[in-house]
């Protein structure tokens, strides 16, 4: 009986400890978050569909037409009379096989080539752009939440200076100034917790749905040394710069439409030389006769497609697909350039506030147990309110580290 007992005993906890494993959040790593995001998005899957469609394609447009088979019977002769005796019949067959022109083939493929790398380019931007957004709310969620914990305590630390200034104003011992400027204290910090609070429900949200889970679903992601992270040195200029328009898909994509537009434009030009048509061959069978056959073909010269004109329209898309590759490149170094010295600035601000506190700090703990009551709530709500700007700031700079980060990586 003590066996039974025992048995169905760790048969029960045996159950209960495997259904806490299972419904116990997992911590999700960034590896984890990026693949959930990509195997979720619909753009990204809409745009590797566009990218199989190209691949499967790969002429644009060849125009050499389709062989064709003809084959009939007919009866010409008659013996006579008013309604005539049909002969033996004569039967025919006719094939005709339209040729296309080499040189429209080949610019065909390299133009369908050019189609299929631009919708490639197109993929890795959209992929990248989501790692980035991936990595940005991945890295910012903890941070916003230590955020929210410091404004918490920041409200509570303004409550408690309003409370003793109400009770110290009722024994004469405070101003109405005083008061007000507590309340206007604790106000501030209550709308700053209530701010804090909203956005980091909108970044759960936006999260979680970027994963493909329902917006109210709890994510609990891996937390970095954010701090260590910001004291790295930054990526210097040069480096950024280094090979930047190679790597960029938007210049890819560019160089792409530069190559369909070259050659759209040569294929428009050799349209014009003169080629064979089509070729064409016949059998003719008969009872009693030998077959007979024939053989025929066709030039085509197309002369109305000569003169510059015909391919104006193509050169004037060649122009403009170099015009907007160098504005891509410019936008790119430019782009490169601002994320560098927006995350410089962050740094230097983060740096700023992050000495405020330090001093704060030094100055505040040799007196606060020495302190009057309300002095040392002031201190400890400036204590906490500088802690907060500084958290804000680090958010900041973490954020614009994830920005330069994907201009730098190669």
């Amino acid at each position: 009986m003590t066996r039974l007992v025992l048995s169905a005993a760790l048969i029960v906890a045996a159950a209960l400890a495997l259904g806490a494993d299972t419904s116990a959040p997992k911590v999700l790593s960034l590896d984890q978050a990026i693949a959930e995001a990509e195997a979720t998005s619909d753009r990204l899957r809409l745009q590797a569909v566009s990218v199989r469609a190209a691949a499967s394609a790969p002429l644009a447009d060849p125009r050499a037409g389709s062989p064709s088979i003809r084959v009939g019977v007919r009866d010409l002769e008659g013996s006579g009379g008013n309604y005539g005796t049909p002969g033996d019949p004569e039967f025919t067959a006719r094939a005709r096989l339209p040729l296309p022109r080499p040189w429209d083939l080949a610019t065909a493929t390299k133009q369908g080539r050019a189609t299929v790398d631009r919708e490639e380019a197109q993929l890795d931007a959209i992929r990248d752009s989501l790692r980035l957004d991936v990595t940005r709310l991945f890295h910012r969620i903890p941070l916003m939440q230590d955020s929210l914990g410091i404004a918490d305590r920041l409200a509570q630390v303004t409550a408690d200076h309003l409370a003793l200034v109400t009770a110290r104003r009722a024994e004469g011992l405070s101003t109405e100034i005083e008061w007000l400027d507590s309340e206007e204290e604790r106000r501030d910090a209550d709308e700053d917790r209530a701010s804090l609070a909203s956005d980091l429900h909108a970044t759960t949200s936006v999260f979680a749905a970027m994963l493909g889970r329902p917006t109210n679903a709890a994510v609990e992601v891996e937390t970095i040394d954010a701090e260590a992270r910001a004291l790295l040195p930054i990526v210097t200029d040069e480096a950024i710069m280094t090979d930047l328009v190679s790597r960029s898909h938007d210049v890819a994509e560019a160089d792409a439409e530069i190559e369909r537009a070259t050659q759209r434009l040569l294929r428009v030009k050799l349209r014009g030389l003169p080629w064979l048509d089509w070729f064409q061959g016949g059998v003719v069978l008969k009872s009693g006769n030998r077959p007979t056959w024939e053989v025929g073909g066709a030039i085509d010269v197309p002369f109305t497609l000569w003169g510059p004109a015909r391919s104006r329209e193509a050169e004037l898309e060649l122009d403009a697909a170099k015009i907007r590759r160098e504005a891509v490149e410019r936008r790119v170094e430019a782009d490169a350039r601002d994320k560098l010295r927006d995350a410089v600035a962050a740094r230097e601000r983060w740096l700023v506030e992050r000495q405020h506190l330090q001093a704060l700090s030094d100055h505040a703990a040799p007196i606060l147990d020495l302190a009057d009551p309300l002095v040392k709530l002031t201190l400890e709500a400036r204590i906490v309110r500088a802690e907060l700007r500084t958290q804000l700031a680090l958010t900041t700079l973490i954020e614009r580290l994830d920005r330069l980060d994907a201009f730098a990586s190669p």
